[in-house]
């Protein structure tokens, strides 16, 4: 398994269509989000 680090505001893209953006950080809770193609 891969774990990558990253803070509020990077993101992480795959295949150069998917990108995973970190929103927010609370404690032990994390928001992510999403942007693909459609």
């Amino acid at each position: 398994m891969l774990y990558l680090t990253r803070k509020v505001g990077e993101a992480v893209v795959i295949n150069d269509e998917i990108e995973v953006t970190v929103i927010e950080v609370r404690g032990k809770t994390v928001r992510l989000g999403l942007t693909f193609p459609a």
